[in-house]
């Protein structure tokens, strides 16, 4: 049996990939399933009982295990029994992570918006049919990472890869994007806590650990009259987690405008950069190609080392 996981506290993109990378490597042969680190999130929801795919069961141990990770590559976004599983293959579209094999795997990471345009490619390539249910999980996989292919993660090959799946799925691709992004951006009836955690990423910097969530909105009125409730769940979670500093991005994805708040020990470093105890960042929608970067040259500028301290 071969595992196939996305990474901890999956998107859709993750959990979208993971069945994709299973049902290829099944018509390759092998005896694949898709696994995953987390619950998953209402629009993760929609896009499988849309497709009518079955969701992932929990990742099970893994030591002794086959694994495939698709849409991560970094230790810190797996299991923690990683380093006992034999990695096959990464499936990724994120920067090169820390993961390490003992024996050769493959690997296809591409600088694209999304692991479901790689796994889309990667059908093609082999001559794998695509059938309509199939085509319509990768295309919800592409459109929820991008954005509705607005994000600047997005490449020309993620609006072929949509174009091409809006076909075989013989559906509506504007119309399709409306809908996905209309559940994404739903927040009613999610707590606080849960709303600051479901999309974190954790990053390591010199000795500390930053945490960055984001919370996709149509409005910002959706979460006018629950910030303070988000102070409290970022402290709670710099606490659970850890974390020397946690980073929440509200993301207007219509205007493409994003106010930074945060919560921890090394928030002092972002205080002076804000106005009314918030950051505002225009045409801001990436995490890992806006917000991570600039929050790396304000902590460098502030002095704070990225070199981890030697004992």
């Amino acid at each position: 049996m071969i595992y196939v996981t996305g990474h901890t506290k999956p998107d859709s993109d993750s959990i979208c990939a993971a069945i994709a990378c299973a049902a290829l490597l099944n018509a390759r042969g092998h005896d694949a399933v898709a696994v995953r680190q987390g619950e998953l999130t209402r629009e993760t929801q929609f896009i499988l009982a849309l497709t009518d795919k079955n969701p992932p069961l929990p990742c099970p141990p893994l030591k002794g295990e086959k694994v495939w990770l698709v849409d991560f590559s970094d230790k810190n976004h797996g299991p923690a029994d990683l380093d006992d599983a034999t990695i096959l293959g990464i499936i990724d579209h994120q920067p090169l992570g820390n993961v390490t094999t003992a024996a050769q795997l493959e690997a296809c990471i591409w600088p694209v918006g999304s692991t479901c345009t790689v796994l889309s490619s990667l059908f093609v390539l082999e001559n794998i049919a695509i059938d309509k249910s199939m085509a319509m999980l990768l295309l919800a996989g592409i459109v929820s990472d991008t954005v509705g292919l607005t994000s600047p993660t997005t490449t020309e090959r993620d609006v072929r890869a949509c174009n091409q799946l809006a076909m075989q799925a013989e559906i509506c691709l504007s119309t399709f994007i409306r809908d996905l992004l209309t559940i994404k951006t739903s927040i009613e009836g999610i707590d606080a806590y849960t709303l600051v955690n479901r999309d974190m990423k954790v990053y390591l910097w010199g000795d500390g650990r930053i945490g960055i969530g984001q919370i996709e909105l149509a409005t910002f009125n959706q979460v006018q009259d629950i910030k303070p409730a988000f102070y409290a769940a970022m402290l709670k979670s710099c606490v659970d987690l850890d974390l020397d500093l946690v980073v929440l991005m509200l993301t207007d994805i219509r205007s493409a405008v994003t106010h930074l708040i945060w919560h921890g020990d090394w928030g002092e470093h972002l205080s002076h950069h804000a106005e009314n105890g918030e950051i505002v960042m225009t045409k801001t929608l990436s995490r890992k190609q806006q917000v991570w970067p600039w929050l790396q040259n304000i902590l460098s500028v502030s002095g704070v080392s990225n070199q981890a301290a030697i004992y």
